[in-house]
């Protein structure tokens, strides 16, 4: 088992997981988790993540963030971890002034859309009982301890900067169901005795119930996570990646790939039958880049991987993608300093950099070639057309696979933020293929890309309020489906952009759909009103 091969000390961290400092998101078919210091999937023994969810199955064992870059006077910082062999990077709660832990902050906070619309219409009912993680949502840090005014996200009803969920404020998550942690770098020794960048990292995990015409949700987890830069050096050259530990069913008989020109990395089976796992149908296991900071301007570089050099409001995708066989050898995992920042820039820990030789990308034992930033990338990497290289051509033996995914370089300056957007991915194809994965990441980004994730009240306000809502496909061919997120009953309207009205109707259901196949082609705003409620979107009829 692999449980075997962590030591006693590492198992016995999950001692100290209490039931609020891991909490799991699970209203579609997949259970996924985070602890209060940011690991995510695992209590610090076992996974937690389970996929289809109540099947005892798992396709994720392990996963963190890992961040790094150099000061001013050219000094390498860094917090990254992987099980917490040599201690933990990160630790729950905000950058404050003290370094002290607050125990308050040893809590995942865990909340559905369902209680915020509930807190919205009943905060004012003196028989209303305000669920504990609206009650303690973490909206203001302690001030006279040197923490941030404001934390996590919350609607201000009254707008004075303090959350008072007694008053009518409410958390504001994303998706159907959320949680959400927060912590920081900032520990006494860091990896290899290093330096903390004095980052403070806010994640939040979230879901969407499946509705008609975006069924594959009921298979995605997204993850919304925001980097801020608390301390007093400011940096540069700096990379994030998400290392993750896939176990696609049994732990030791799987491969690892990416997708450069969709930002995607994945583990699949090795071979089509997940002896004591998943059986003959083995899954994929995906990680899309969905959203990242903004490129550099004019950079002459196609870092999104979209074809597109310097587009307007390019974004970075991913700056490279590897894996590791979970040795302590030249292909294993990191263990000091520069070990860890190596890896984020396209080179092993020993420092040699990642090679395209047709077997394992690293040239001392596997053969010189050119180097690259993608390792298995199949035949999508742009810079090797009609070229393919992945584990099956290099004749690899499948086995324990933990990739890293890496955004950068970047400039963090004091007080500067970020954030990053992905999703989870899961699809099942025929065999070993993938096909069906692909299929799912595309769908994911274009439902991803029409999302607002705006967050206002519905309820209780004089003016009219932003209600949020959503259509699907948008542009829509045949039939549009509507999900709106309000307690009470709202009113549509679909007008063209001479302000005609083409349909109206009423709905006091959370998802709908409609008959557009007879709708002519062009541009249209579809509104939604009731009451306190009013927000209009566009929508492209093909």
């Amino acid at each position: 088992m692999k449980l075997t091969l962590l030591t006693g000390a590492v198992i016995g961290l999950a001692l100290q997981v209490s039931g609020q400092s891991f909490q799991s998101v699970d209203t579609n078919s997949v259970r996924m988790g985070i602890n209060a210091d940011g690991s995510h999937f695992w209590n610090g023994a076992f996974s937690q993540h389970e996929v289809p969810k109540g099947s005892g199955l798992s396709t994720l064992f392990a996963g963190e963030w890992w961040i790094g870059g150099f000061d001013q006077g050219g000094s390498l910082h860094l917090a990254a971890q992987t099980y917490r062999q040599t201690g933990w990077d990160f630790r729950q709660g905000p950058v404050n002034s003290t370094g002290q832990l607050d125990a308050s902050y040893s809590k995942v906070w865990r909340i559905s859309q369902q209680d915020v619309l509930t807190h919205q219409a009943q905060f004012q009912d003196p028989n209303y009982v305000i669920p504990q993680d609206i009650l303690t949502w973490p909206g203001n840090g302690d001030v006279s301890n040197g923490e941030a005014a404001q934390l996590a996200p919350y609607f201000d009803v009254n707008g004075n900067g303090i959350y008072e969920p007694l008053q009518g404020d409410f958390p504001c998550i994303r998706g159907d169901q959320a949680v959400y942690a927060i912590y920081s770098d900032q520990r006494e020794v860091q990896i290899g005795n290093g330096l903390d960048m004095d980052v403070e990292v806010h994640t939040m995990l979230y879901q969407f119930a499946p509705v008609p015409g975006a069924e594959f949700l009921d298979s995605i987890v997204f993850s919304h996570t925001e980097v801020y830069s608390r301390g007093t050096n400011g940096f540069s050259g700096v990379y994030m990646g998400h290392y993750v530990d896939f176990d696609i069913g049994i732990w030791d008989d799987d491969f690892f790939a990416c997708d450069v020109a969709r930002n995607l990395v994945y583990g699949q089976n090795g071979d089509g039958n997940d002896q004591g796992g998943y059986g003959t149908q083995p899954p994929a296991q995906g990680v899309l880049l969905l959203g990242a900071p903004e490129a550099p301007l004019q950079d002459g570089v196609d870092n999104d991987h979209d074809g597109i050099i310097d587009e307007p409001g390019e974004q970075l995708g991913f700056s490279s993608a590897m894996a590791f066989d979970g040795s302590n050898g030249a292909l294993g995992i990191p263990s000091s300093l520069f070990e860890y920042y190596n890896c984020l820039t396209a080179h092993w820990a020993d420092g040699t950099p990642l090679t395209r030789n047709g077997g394992n990308g690293h040239a001392p034992t596997g053969g010189t070639g050119p180097t690259t930033n993608f390792l298995y990338p199949g035949n999508t990497d742009p810079a090797w057309p009609g070229g393919t290289w992945s584990e099956s051509t290099a004749g690899n033996t499948a086995g324990e696979r933990r990739a890293l995914m890496n955004i950068g370089p970047m400039d963090l300056d004091i007080g500067d933020h970020f954030g990053i957007d992905l999703a989870y991915v899961f699809a099942t194809d025929e065999g070993i293929g993938t096909s069906r994965l692909v299929q799912v990441a595309d769908s994911v980004r274009d439902w991803f890309d029409v999302q607002s994730f705006s967050c206002s009240s519905t309820i209780g306000l004089a003016d009219e309020a932003e209600v949020e809502f959503s259509l699907f496909p948008n542009p829509v061919h045949n039939e549009l489906h509507v999900q709106i997120q309000a307690p009470v009953e709202v009113e549509w309207k679909l007008y063209d952009l001479s302000g005609q009205l083409i349909r109206e109707g009423r709905s006091d259901v959370p998802v709908f759909t409609l008959d557009l196949e007879n709708l002519a082609a062009g541009s249209y705003l579809f509104e939604v009103s009731g009451q306190g409620l009013y927000a209009t979107k566009p929508l492209v009829k093909q």
